[in-house]
């Protein structure tokens, strides 16, 4: 008997995507939310790192992607920091600092992928990196996900040139960037004012 999409294994699968991906949209929520409570508790001290200014969002942005962590880090701070200066410069400086730092998968893939085996996500990146190359590293790059060094290694595997590589990355990076300091600016403004 071959299974068909109607089965209910199929049908089981579907539900848990479906799952999953309402888990990751609330947790985009509550992150954006806790973000926003600290940098209001904060304040003060934010307002100092005003002084790091465009070099510091920069370096900040490409530490906490040139390792294999979470992107909250760097994406946290570029909230904050869209607050206390201009918004499109500090998406701007993020995305630069974000693509220099994934990097480094790029040139982990380059040197080998023996690391992740037959990792399953890894598979699947790969998968999706080959078949719509570019395109896939940039769509990739825009989502607040802490997959996107796994693309890096896929994409510097299969040996895709560097240039297109940085410039999907750079895009998506700074797209998604520009967001959180747009949003830092006008949702802690917008808080900001309903305090007393």
């Amino acid at each position: 008997m071959t299974q068909g999409t109607n089965t209910p294994e199929a049908a089981a699968k579907q539900e848990l995507s479906r799952r999953q991906t309402a888990l990751r949209l609330a947790a985009v929520i509550i992150f954006t939310l806790a973000v926003s409570l600290l940098a209001i508790r904060f304040r003060h001290q934010i307002q100092g790192m005003k002084e790091l200014g465009y070099p510091g969002i920069f370096l900040v942005s490409l530490l906490t992607s040139a390792t294999v962590v979470l992107p909250a880090p760097g994406l946290a701070f570029t909230f904050a920091m869209g607050h206390v200066l201009n918004p499109l410069l500090v998406g701007l400086a993020a995305g630069l600092g974000e693509t220099f730092g994934e990097m480094t998968g790029y040139i982990a893939g380059r040197a080998g992928r023996s690391a992740f085996g037959q990792d399953p996500r890894y598979e699947r990146l790969e998968s999706i990196t080959r078949r719509h190359g570019a395109w896939a590293v940039l769509v990739l790059s825009i989502l607040p996900i802490g997959v996107f060094d796994v693309v890096g290694i896929a994409a510097g595997a299969m040996r895709m040139p560097v240039l297109r590589f940085a410039g999907a990355t750079w895009l998506g990076k700074t797209i998604k960037t520009v967001a959180f300091a747009l949003a830092g600016a006008h949702s802690l403004t917008w808080i900001m004012e309903l305090l007393p």
